[in-house]
């Protein structure tokens, strides 16, 4: 995939990118986000619900385990 075009996807869906990433790697993505948002490059509620979103699914999924 041609890096210009992986970069306008994650542009056009860095929300839903998220909650992937959230789910994965937790914590780190988190700061990472709040970072973000205090530098301006999100908004806080869509990226707070996403980072949640990931967040639950990762536990919901480590309680069943």
């Amino acid at each position: 995939m041609d890096p210009a075009v992986a970069l306008a996807l994650i542009e056009q869906y860095k929300y839903v990118f998220l909650v992937p990433a959230a789910l994965l790697w937790g914590l780190l993505v988190c700061m990472l986000v709040g970072v973000a948002i205090r530098l301006g490059y999100l908004a806080f509620i869509p990226a707070y619900a996403a980072v949640m979103l990931g967040e639950l699914i990762g536990n919901v999924i480590w309680y069943y385990i």
